[in-house]
């Protein structure tokens, strides 16, 4: 379980805290209040018991809790806890470098993955929202979050082979994790290739930022045992897994190796049933809100009843 905070800048306010305390105190130091004298105050005075809490400590105390909780709503703090959840928002990134035109799946390798991936996107619960990307030696935004399924299925149909040679996973990773923040539900990206990163964003710094999001990284292995035919450079193309099973380990998510067409059909499957323990979030800042004004209101009830000064 940790907090977080969306707008970390506010919490500068929090240096506040001591100046309040200051004047709190000075005023107090220096206030004069008249007292009612009473007939017998001597005998009052004995059997009156002394406060647990004076009302100069209570009051600072109420006016510090409510200072707190504005900052904090200002800050927009977060609250994270590991639970069981079905309901992600998906983001879907496809490997279309060249290396995708392997011939050890029917037509090929990128193909196999759309035919996949349309599954995945059908197969899905209705209020779950994909978006899409794919990437080669750069990303590509081919839709962003929208639970509109022929649109999305019309965006994968349409991917192809991109012409920039590499392969950047890590920018992929990045892109999707973006297209992410906008949702309020569990995160998780969908990433399928078949080879390791070997150009931009490193791996590390891609893992990183996607942990800081709270976004899971599922990762598929498409490639047979044998490699598959490149007929442009007629050489076997195989499956790299090391950097994919590593992405999947460091955000909290899961591996798959497809072998075959009916393979990676079944992995997009279980993912898109899955109900797995995941960080979820809760935003505080309504609760905090809340609060400030009970205290508020406390304070006020204090002043002018049980502390009410009598001039």
């Amino acid at each position: 379980m940790e907090i977080a905070f969306n707008n970390q800048l506010y919490l500068w306010f929090l240096l506040s805290v001591p100046i309040v305390i200051i004047i709190h105190y000075l005023t107090n130091k220096y206030a004069v209040t008249r007292a009612l004298s009473f007939a017998n105050f001597s005998s009052l005075e004995r059997v009156a018991k002394p406060p647990i809490i004076s009302k100069h400590v209570l009051f600072l105390i109420v006016r510090l809790l409510t200072l707190g909780a504005i900052i904090m709503a200002l800050a927009g703090a977060s609250f994270f806890y590991i639970g069981q959840s079905s309901e992600f928002d998906f983001v879907i990134a496809m490997d279309t470098s060249s290396s995708m035109l392997a011939k050890d799946f029917t037509p090929n390798r990128l193909e196999a993955t759309k035919e996949g991936t349309i599954r995945f996107i059908r197969g899905l619960d209705s209020k779950a929202k994909v978006g899409i990307v794919s990437f080669g030696g750069t990303t590509y935004i081919e839709s962003f979050l929208t639970d509109d399924r022929d649109k999305l299925i019309e965006a994968v149909e349409k991917i192809e082979i991109k012409s920039i040679g590499g392969t950047d996973i890590g920018s992929a990773i990045v892109t999707a994790t973006n297209i992410l923040l906008s949702t309020e539900k569990s995160r998780a990206v969908l990433l399928i290739s078949d080879g390791e990163s070997n150009i931009g964003l490193s791996l590390e710094q891609a893992i990183e930022y996607a942990n800081e999001n709270n976004v899971a990284v599922h990762t598929i292995g498409i490639g047979t045992e044998e490699g598959g035919l490149f007929e442009e450079a007629n050489i076997i193309l195989k499956l790299d897994e090391e950097s994919l099973i590593k992405i999947a380990e460091e955000t909290g998510a899961t591996y798959s190796r497809a072998t075959d067409n009916e393979n990676l059909f079944a992995a997009h499957e279980r993912l898109a049933s899955a109900t797995t323990a995941r960080k979820l979030s809760f935003n505080l800042s309504l609760a905090l809100i809340v609060a400030a004004f009970i205290l508020l209101f406390a304070d006020w009830a204090l002043i002018s009843t049980k502390y009410r000064v009598i001039p």
